[in-house]
């Protein structure tokens, strides 16, 4: 099976290059890790990054695309290190689109428990912003709308997988950044998990 990984930020994604012995094929116009079995590509931050790089990669056609990175979480009761599979993902800045607000729904191919995803081009940071969308989505961040899109695009299966690095009551961007460098590890091996269970 052929399997690209897509993740915003090296960071995030720093355990699975090492474990997994990938090596960097390319760097421009984005940078790409490859190996036996999967390929993986660094975005950048937000949608278009995200669409772009995977537009690009799945000119190799593969037949899975996840995307691995990290969350913030809207609701006092998600934690940080809960790991989970989005299920929907609401763009809470593209509601004059389609005449109401825009919720996309994703089938969930992992064993992890599903959550809303708001997904949108600027980082849910303060307690008064988490606190508005808490009413509409789980968790946030700034490319799973954009993976979907394209994933549908080019008929490719989805799976998007994401750890929460920082919860509803930090607001601080420093930490947040530090955190996203933390996950690395317990991102990797849920998604190297995954990942065996479908191929077996």
């Amino acid at each position: 099976m052929r399997v690209v990984i897509i993740a915003a930020f090296k960071q995030e994604v720093e355990q699975f290059i090492v474990k997994v012995n990938l090596y960097r094929s390319q760097t421009i116009p984005f940078s790409v890790y490859s190996g036996d079995k999967y390929n993986l590509i660094i975005s950048g931050p937000g949608k278009v990054n995200a669409a772009a790089a995977l537009t690009y990669i799945c000119r190799d056609e593969p037949e899975l695309v996840i995307n691995a990175g990290t969350a913030g979480a809207l609701k006092p009761l998600i934690r940080e290190d809960d790991v989970f599979a989005v299920t929907e993902i609401f763009e809470s800045d593209r509601p004059l689109f389609c005449g109401g607000k825009r919720v996309a729904k994703i089938d969930n191919i992992t064993r992890l428990n599903g959550a809303v995803c708001l997904c949108r081009d600027m980082p849910a940071i303060t307690d008064s912003e988490r606190d508005f969308f808490s009413a509409d989505a789980d968790i946030t961040d700034m490319e799973s709308a954009a993976v979907l899109q394209v994933c549908r695009l080019f008929k490719v299966q989805c799976g998007i997988i994401k750890i929460i690095s920082d919860g509803a009551g930090c607001s601080d961007k420093d930490e947040i950044v530090k955190k996203i460098a933390e996950k690395s590890g317990k991102l990797y091996r849920v998604v190297a998990e995954f990942l065996r269970q479908i191929e077996n």
